[in-house]
């Protein structure tokens, strides 16, 4: 079972360091897992649209009206780390995002966006992997001082993020590639 503290304890442990019990306890892995973990977390999650991360909303305007060019305004949730869709597939509006807000005309508007996860249970296991690397190759300096070893798991990181993605990417319906026309014209 994954948590926040098994993360962390397993990246240190890579880089050869005692594990923690607590991201609070009063050492200093404890203060440099607490500090990177959550921002690295949520950087990786909106690298990539994860299958385990993802919701669906449907949304209801504001009372908000834009000045001009767009009749609604929306407001993004709270937990949105990186937008997917916006409309039903095959059917997506026009849209403008302002800060944190979606401007477009249509009454109703269905979301699909990636969330803030931050429940390490629901964790793909090779998402796990990859913020155990991520968090390893931050802290493989300021733990062994041996820049040859950070920029190793740099590396190591940088090719696991390139694998996850793929393998996550394998669990999505196949893109539309183009229409039968175009196909017809290459037969």
């Amino acid at each position: 079972m994954s948590s926040a503290v098994s993360i962390c304890s397993n990246a240190l442990q890579l880089l050869g360091a005692d594990a923690i019990a607590s991201l609070t306890e009063n050492t200093g892995r404890a203060k440099l897992c607490n500090s990177l973990y959550a921002p690295t977390r949520d950087r990786l999650l909106r690298s990539h649209p994860w299958t385990f991360a993802r919701k669906r909303v449907l949304m209801n305007p504001t009372d908000e009206v834009p000045a001009f060019d767009w009749g609604k305004t929306y407001q993004l949730p709270d937990d949105m780390l990186r937008l997917i869709q916006v409309g039903l597939r095959g059917r997506m509006p026009r849209y403008e995002i302002e800060g944190r807000k979606l401007l477009t005309n249509e009454a109703t508007l269905p979301l699909l966006y990636v969330f803030r996860n931050t429940d390490p249970l629901t964790y793909d296991a090779i998402f796990v992997d990859l913020l155990t690397a991520s968090l390893c190759a931050q802290m493989a300096y300021p733990i062994t001082k041996s820049a040859s070893l950070a920029d190793a798991k740099l590396k190591e990181f940088q090719l696991l993020r390139m694998q996850a993605g793929a393998v996550n990417g394998q669990e999505e319906d196949p893109e539309d590639l183009g229409s039968p026309t175009f196909v017809d014209v290459r037969g």
